[in-house]
């Protein structure tokens, strides 16, 4: 495989990942606002059981497809990890010139598995 090829098989894995990110970023705002909606609820005296329950659901599916998001960054991390060792022994002396697409990619990947390691702390 030559290295433009290399480099866009490892550029479509890193937004994938950073992609994934994203979601799950979005689907803790979700979360926050629902939790956030059934409190008001729950404070109003004239709630209807029946929204209070639905809103609960929406919150329920929001969690798990918060952690279906955590389990597909875990995923995209690993493929990426093993991506871009390959890429790195194969091209390693393309990726030395800091200035190269090659490197700047490397840097790029670099950061979104820092973003999808800060995740767990």
């Amino acid at each position: 495989m030559d290295i433009k090829k290399a480099e866009k098989a490892l550029s479509i894995k890193a937004n994938i990942l950073k992609r994934t990110l994203k979601d799950y970023e979005y689907y803790l705002k979700e979360v926050a606002s629902s939790e956030k909606y059934i409190e008001n609820l729950k404070s109003k005296e004239d709630s209807d059981p029946y929204d209070i329950k639905k809103a609960t659901e929406v919150l329920q599916e929001n969690q798990a497809m918060s952690q279906n998001a955590l389990d597909r960054i875990d995923s995209s991390k690993l493929n990426l990890m093993e991506q871009l060792k390959e890429f790195e022994l194969t091209y390693q002396s393309e990726c030395g010139d800091s200035e190269s697409s090659a490197s700047q990619l490397i840097s790029q990947v670099k950061e979104y598995l820092e973003k999808a390691d800060n995740l767990k702390k």
